[in-house]
C-alpha cells in the first residue's frame, strides 16, 4: 500500500538559537495539520533532529535529519544526514559533503531582505544549482508576500523543485 506523505520542511528546535519549539508543541501542530513527516534542520547542528527522532517515531511521524549550514556563501540545508557538516566552508564544498552522505541539497529562503546576510549568494547558487534537489519558495518567516514571489522567481529561473518551508 502506497503511503502519502505530508512533510513539514525546515523546522528548528530549541537546539537553534532562533527557535523556542519544544517537541510537544511541534507534535501538537503536526497532528492538527495531519503532517506525518518533519525535516528538522537546526542551525549548524543535527542534535535536535537526532534527539527528537525516536519521540516522533513513537507518534507515527517520520523525522528527516537535516542541518541548516551557514557556508561562506550563505545558508544551505542538507537533508537525510548521518553526521553534522562543518559550517564556514564554501557552498560547493558544503554541497559535496551533503552528497557524500547521500543527502539532499535544499536552498532555504533564496531571497529575504530581512535575512540578507544568510541568504545564499546568487553567484554561489549559479555554481551549485545543478546539485540542488529543492529550493524554498515560501518561508513562514517571510515578512512580505513579495519575498515568496521573488523566491518563486528564483526557483523558476533555475528550474528547481519547489518546497514550502518553516510553515509553523
Amino acid at each position: 500500500m502506497k503511503k502519502n506523505f505530508r512533510i513539514e520542511f525546515h523546522v528548528h528546535t530549541i537546539a537553534s538559537k532562533d527557535s523556542l519549539l519544544t517537541k510537544w508543541f511541534m507534535l501538537f501542530m503536526l497532528k492538527i495539520k495531519k503532517i506525518n513527516a518533519i525535516a528538522i534542520t537546526d542551525h549548524n547542528e543535527i542534535k535536535g533532529a537526532l534527539k527528537y527522532k525516536d519521540f516522533f517515531k513513537k507518534k507515527n511521524i517520520d523525522v528527516i535529519v537535516g542541518e541548516e549550514i551557514f557556508t561562506a556563501d550563505g545558508e544551505i540545508i542538507g537533508l537525510f544526514l548521518k553526521r553534522k557538516i562543518q559550517e564556514g566552508m564554501s557552498a560547493i564544498d558544503t554541497v559535496k559533503e551533503i552528497i557524500n552522505q547521500n543527502g539532499f541539497v535544499y536552498i532555504p529562503h533564496p531571497y529575504d531582505e530581512k535575512r540578507k546576510d544568510t541568504v545564499l549568494t546568487k553567484k554561489a547558487l549559479q555554481e551549485i544549482y545543478k546539485y540542488v534537489d529543492f529550493i524554498e519558495v515560501h518561508n513562514g518567516r517571510n515578512i512580505s508576500y513579495e519575498f515568496s514571489e521573488k523566491q518563486n522567481e528564483i526557483a523558476n529561473d533555475f528550474t528547481l523543485r519547489k518546497v514550502v518551508g518553516n510553515f509553523f
